[in-house]
């Protein structure tokens, strides 16, 4: 996407000193009572993967006291957001940041002028979390396209009210299905699952595949890779972009497992969990855990075979290759339960020293036809012996 995003009004940066001088029980980043649109930030931004207004400290602050029960308070005018999404982030330290996706609250909002909002900080923290040296208190950040403007941002210990911006704990994300919402996937994504129960119910499907995009590229880069191993196998391909395990289980929840008896199902999912939200590796492990129960109990003949996921980054030192390596040892131990067989074929898209070629994996994390070739080979045989019990 190009980019193509604008800050308009009181510079964030500028308003600095209001928030350290401030000794109350309210953190403010600007003390204005009128909403005036001179005195706001707007934040536009168009045909953008990622644009943020942020204010970042000159010296930490110590936000703690209202992480408990406090809110992040705010005047916020949505003016167009019906092809975009809007995510708070509350950076808690030193590498550490935490999101609020508040898209669909934010979307309900357009067109209605200012409006006083506020979202819980309970949305940001993880039980492990101290937000006692903080730089960035604030940052807001689309995707996408739309435009919003911020006024008045404060914390304060105070009840939410008509406007609060509902979230689910970090710990429950994970495992609380809800469909996915980014702007990339409104077009498609509902389609594609309406598509998936009609192919369901047509019966006759021996093989179930269950992931994200790189499940979905089955049907893409990996098309005739398929074909030429699997092709003779009635399969439903449940891959869908950019899903998390809450997406999944979403999924599976409004019928796309409904009046089947598959044979087998194959399972690899989670590395969108750490890559949109940094997740730890106990959380993640806790959805493909459930994403597994879930198929025990729907599919209750259905042998299942659960792949660790993937590798990606270049090195063995990429961060997020290796929150997904902790995963997998976790995910390990579900190959002990009953019709659950785990297999890790990470070794085959990697050189001897660890590295994960660009000839593999074009941008380190999707396969290409090469790709998909050494997985088909690396998967058959166990998939096969599933296949035939």
């Amino acid at each position: 996407m190009n980019k193509d995003s604008w800050i308009k009004g009181a510079l964030l940066s500028a308003l600095t000193s209001l928030l350290l001088g401030c000794q109350t029980s309210a953190v403010p980043f600007s003390d204005s009572g009128v909403l005036l649109q001179e005195s706001a930030v707007t934040l536009h931004w168009n045909n953008t993967w990622s644009s943020s207004a942020m204010l970042d400290q000159q010296e930490p602050v110590d936000l703690s006291p209202w992480m408990t029960d406090g809110v992040l308070r705010m005047d916020m005018q949505v003016d167009s957001l019906a092809r975009g999404d809007l995510k708070l982030r509350l950076h808690c330290g030193d590498d550490c940041v935490r999101v609020a996706d508040i898209t669909v609250g934010a979307r309900e909002l357009e067109g209605q002028g200012w409006q006083s909002v506020t979202v819980p900080l309970s949305c940001f923290a993880r039980s492990d979390d101290t937000f006692t040296q903080v730089n960035i208190p604030f940052q807001a950040e689309g995707g996408g396209a739309g435009q919003v403007r911020f006024a008045n941002i404060r914390f304060e210990s105070a009840a939410a009210h008509e406007n609060t911006f509902g979230c689910v704990p970090p710990e429950q994300l994970p495992l609380t299905a809800e469909p996915l919402t980014a702007n990339w996937a409104l077009d498609w994504w509902m389609p594609r699952h309406e598509e998936k129960l009609q192919q369901a119910a047509q019966g006759g499907v021996e093989l179930v595949l269950v992931g994200d995009s790189i499940t979905h590229g089955w049907e893409d880069a990996g098309r005739d890779v398929w074909q030429q191993h699997f092709g003779h196998i009635n399969t439903l391909n449940l891959g869908f972009s950019g899903d998390r395990t809450e997406n999944v289980l979403w999924r599976f929840e409004h019928g796309e497992l409904d009046g089947l008896n598959p044979k087998a199902a194959v399972v690899m999912i989670g590395t969108n969990n750490v890559g949109h939200r940094h997740e730890l590796s106990d959380l993640t492990a806790t959805g493909v855990s459930a994403i597994v129960d879930q198929l025990k109990a729907r599919l209750p003949e259905t042998n299942i075979l659960l792949l660790a996921i993937f590798p990606r980054g270049a090195t063995e030192d990429d961060e997020l290759r290796q929150i997904n390596q902790r995963t997998n040892t976790l995910l390990e131990t579900l190959g002990e339960q009953d019709r659950v067989t785990y297999l890790n074929i990470n070794q085959v898209f990697l050189t001897d020293d660890g590295q994960l070629s660009e000839t593999v994996m074009p941008d380190l994390l999707h396969p290409n036809e090469h790709g998909y070739e050494l997985w088909a080979q690396a998967m058959k045989p166990a998939l096969l012996t599933l296949l035939e019990r």
